[in-house]
C-alpha cells in the first residue's frame, strides 16, 4: 500500500474533501478544541466553507488551522497517528490496520462478531461511540467513507 502521505495527496487532488481518521490520544497530535478520542476524524478540502490557508502536508503529517464550534484552532496530525484516509463521497482511500488503536480494533472485532450472525438485512450501518461509522455488508465490516462524522470537520 502507498504511504499515508501519498494517499492523502492523491485524494486531496481528486476529491472535494478528504477524511483523516486518527488516534487523538497520540502524544504528538495537536487538535485544538476538538475532543480527544481514538477515533477522531478531521476533514480537509479545497472547497470547504472555511478554507485552510495555512494547510501544510509534509513528510511529518498535516498542519493547519481548523474551525471547531466557530473558533479556529491550530492542529497537527502526524502520520504515525493516522489509521485511515477516505475520500468524501467515494469509496476511495486506505486503512492501515496495524495503526488502528486497540479500542477501535475492539469495536471492529465486536461488529465482525455481530456480522457473523445471519440477518435478513444485508446492509447495516453502525455508529461507534467514537463517532466513526462502519458498514456491514455480506459479513464484511469496513469503515463507511463519506458518512457524516462528529463535529470534527473543518
Amino acid at each position: 500500500m502507498s504511504s499515508k502521505h501519498d494517499v492523502f495527496l492523491s485524494l486531496y487532488a481528486r476529491y472535494p474533501g478528504v477524511f483523516v481518521h486518527f488516534d487523538g490520544f497520540h502524544t504528538e497530535v495537536i487538535i485544538g478544541g476538538a475532543k480527544r478520542s481514538e477515533g477522531v476524524v478531521f476533514q480537509y478540502g479545497k472547497a470547504q466553507a472555511r478554507p485552510i490557508p495555512d494547510l501544510d502536508v509534509n513528510s511529518l503529517g498535516i498542519r493547519g488551522t481548523l474551525s471547531f464550534g466557530g473558533q479556529q484552532h491550530w492542529t497537527f496530525v502526524p502520520w504515525l497517528a493516522v489509521w485511515a484516509i477516505a475520500a468524501e463521497g467515494a469509496q476511495d482511500g486506505g486503512v492501515w490496520a496495524a495503526d488502528v488503536p486497540e479500542r477501535m480494533m475492539a469495536v471492529l472485532k465486536e461488529n465482525a462478531q455481530r456480522a457473523k450472525k445471519p440477518k435478513s438485512d444485508v446492509r447495516e450501518l453502525k455508529a461507534t461511540k467514537a463517532g466513526a461509522v462502519y458498514e456491514r455488508e455480506d459479513n464484511i465490516i469496513r469503515p463507511r467513507f463519506g458518512a457524516k462524522r462528529n463535529d470534527f470537520s473543518a
